[in-house]
Protein backbone atom coordinates (compact mmCIF):
# COMPACT_ATOMS: atom_id res chain seq x y z
CA UNK A 1 0.00 0.00 0.00
CA UNK A 2 1.11 3.51 -0.99
CA UNK A 3 1.54 6.39 1.98
CA UNK A 4 0.48 9.48 0.35
CA UNK A 5 2.73 12.69 1.36
CA UNK A 6 -0.23 14.34 2.21
CA UNK A 7 -2.87 13.23 4.23
CA UNK A 8 -5.46 14.36 1.44
CA UNK A 9 -7.20 12.98 -1.58
CA UNK A 10 -8.55 14.77 -4.18
CA UNK A 11 -11.59 13.25 -5.39
CA UNK A 12 -14.09 14.60 -8.87
CA UNK A 13 -17.71 16.02 -8.13
CA UNK A 14 -18.96 12.85 -10.22
CA UNK A 15 -17.83 10.81 -7.58
CA UNK A 16 -18.84 12.10 -4.75
CA UNK A 17 -21.77 9.60 -4.40
CA UNK A 18 -19.87 6.73 -4.48
CA UNK A 19 -17.02 8.37 -1.74
CA UNK A 20 -20.25 9.55 0.32
CA UNK A 21 -21.96 6.59 0.42
CA UNK A 22 -19.59 3.44 0.55
CA UNK A 23 -15.91 4.74 0.77
CA UNK A 24 -16.24 7.32 3.88
CA UNK A 25 -18.16 4.80 6.12
CA UNK A 26 -15.64 2.32 5.86
CA UNK A 27 -13.12 5.13 6.58
CA UNK A 28 -14.33 6.18 9.40
CA UNK A 29 -14.35 2.85 10.88
CA UNK A 30 -10.30 2.92 10.36
CA UNK A 31 -9.00 6.81 10.51
CA UNK A 32 -9.93 10.24 11.42
CA UNK A 33 -11.88 11.49 8.36
CA UNK A 34 -12.51 15.43 8.04
CA UNK A 35 -14.39 16.93 5.20
CA UNK A 36 -14.49 20.65 4.45
CA UNK A 37 -17.76 22.65 4.52
CA UNK A 38 -17.16 23.48 1.04
CA UNK A 39 -17.27 20.11 0.06
CA UNK A 40 -20.48 19.38 2.42
CA UNK A 41 -22.44 22.24 1.16
CA UNK A 42 -21.62 21.07 -2.27
CA UNK A 43 -23.18 18.01 -1.71
CA UNK A 44 -27.46 16.80 -0.68
CA UNK A 45 -27.91 13.82 1.03
CA UNK A 46 -31.31 12.72 0.27
CA UNK A 47 -33.37 9.34 0.69
CA UNK A 48 -34.14 8.04 -2.06
CA UNK A 49 -38.14 7.34 -3.04
CA UNK A 50 -39.31 4.71 -5.52
CA UNK A 51 -42.09 5.00 -8.06
CA UNK A 52 -42.89 2.27 -10.48
CA UNK A 53 -44.91 2.09 -13.89
CA UNK A 54 -46.68 -0.60 -15.07
CA UNK A 55 -48.40 -0.65 -18.57
CA UNK A 56 -49.29 -3.72 -21.20
CA UNK A 57 -48.04 -3.51 -24.03
CA UNK A 58 -47.68 -5.86 -26.94
CA UNK A 59 -48.30 -9.21 -24.89
CA UNK A 60 -45.94 -7.51 -22.24
CA UNK A 61 -45.45 -5.82 -18.96
CA UNK A 62 -43.40 -2.64 -19.30
CA UNK A 63 -41.85 -0.95 -16.21
CA UNK A 64 -40.38 2.11 -15.77
CA UNK A 65 -38.16 2.52 -12.16
CA UNK A 66 -37.92 6.16 -11.16
CA UNK A 67 -35.52 6.94 -8.27
CA UNK A 68 -36.41 10.31 -6.65
CA UNK A 69 -34.36 12.57 -4.50
CA UNK A 70 -36.82 15.28 -4.07
CA UNK A 71 -36.92 17.30 -7.30
CA UNK A 72 -34.46 15.21 -8.84
CA UNK A 73 -35.59 12.25 -11.09
CA UNK A 74 -33.00 9.84 -12.18
CA UNK A 75 -34.97 7.17 -14.26
CA UNK A 76 -34.67 3.87 -16.66
CA UNK A 77 -36.35 6.00 -19.23
CA UNK A 78 -34.17 8.88 -19.79
CA UNK A 79 -37.06 10.86 -21.47
CA UNK A 80 -38.47 11.03 -17.25
CA UNK A 81 -35.74 11.99 -15.58
CA UNK A 82 -35.42 15.76 -13.94
CA UNK A 83 -32.40 17.58 -12.80
CA UNK A 84 -32.12 20.35 -10.47
CA UNK A 85 -31.59 23.86 -11.06
CA UNK A 86 -29.19 23.38 -8.20
CA UNK A 87 -25.42 23.13 -8.53
CA UNK A 88 -25.45 20.74 -5.64
CA UNK A 89 -24.47 17.27 -6.28
CA UNK A 90 -26.97 14.52 -5.70
CA UNK A 91 -25.56 11.49 -3.27
CA UNK A 92 -27.79 8.76 -4.69
CA UNK A 93 -27.85 5.78 -2.83
CA UNK A 94 -26.52 3.16 -5.80
CA UNK A 95 -27.22 0.29 -3.29
CA UNK A 96 -30.88 0.95 -2.45
CA UNK A 97 -31.62 1.37 -6.19
CA UNK A 98 -29.65 -1.52 -7.10
CA UNK A 99 -32.06 -3.68 -4.38
CA UNK A 100 -34.94 -2.19 -6.93
CA UNK A 101 -33.36 -3.66 -9.94
CA UNK A 102 -32.24 -6.64 -8.64
CA UNK A 103 -36.37 -7.45 -7.77
CA UNK A 104 -37.55 -6.89 -11.55
CA UNK A 105 -34.56 -9.15 -12.34
CA UNK A 106 -35.95 -11.67 -9.40
CA UNK A 107 -39.41 -11.43 -11.32
CA UNK A 108 -37.87 -12.65 -14.50
CA UNK A 109 -37.90 -8.86 -16.04
CA UNK A 110 -35.83 -8.19 -18.69
CA UNK A 111 -34.10 -5.06 -19.09
CA UNK A 112 -35.17 -2.64 -22.35
CA UNK A 113 -34.20 0.42 -23.87
CA UNK A 114 -36.92 2.45 -20.96
CA UNK A 115 -36.57 0.01 -18.12
CA UNK A 116 -37.64 -3.62 -17.78
CA UNK A 117 -40.15 -6.27 -19.72
CA UNK A 118 -41.68 -9.49 -19.10
CA UNK A 119 -44.17 -11.51 -20.76
CA UNK A 120 -47.62 -10.81 -19.78
CA UNK A 121 -48.70 -14.10 -17.57
CA UNK A 122 -51.92 -15.73 -18.21
CA UNK A 123 -54.36 -17.73 -15.94
CA UNK A 124 -53.50 -18.36 -12.52
CA UNK A 125 -49.96 -16.40 -13.06
CA UNK A 126 -51.86 -13.64 -14.01
CA UNK A 127 -53.60 -13.84 -10.86
CA UNK A 128 -50.68 -14.10 -8.79
CA UNK A 129 -48.96 -11.29 -10.89
CA UNK A 130 -51.89 -9.02 -9.23
CA UNK A 131 -52.18 -10.37 -5.93
CA UNK A 132 -48.18 -11.14 -5.24
CA UNK A 133 -45.87 -9.33 -7.71
CA UNK A 134 -47.39 -5.89 -7.61
CA UNK A 135 -47.70 -6.29 -3.62
CA UNK A 136 -44.12 -6.70 -3.76
CA UNK A 137 -43.09 -3.21 -5.33
CA UNK A 138 -45.88 -0.96 -3.42
CA UNK A 139 -44.31 -0.92 -0.31
CA UNK A 140 -40.39 -0.57 -1.18
CA UNK A 141 -38.96 2.47 0.34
Amino acid sequence: MKRFETPQVRFEKQQLSSLFKELLPLLTQIAEVEVTEEVESEVADIPVEFVFFFRKSKGKIQARIDFIYEDVIYSTDEKHEVQSDSSREILRDLAQEQRVIDLFKMYHYQENETGYERVLPAGEELYAFFRTELAVFSPVR
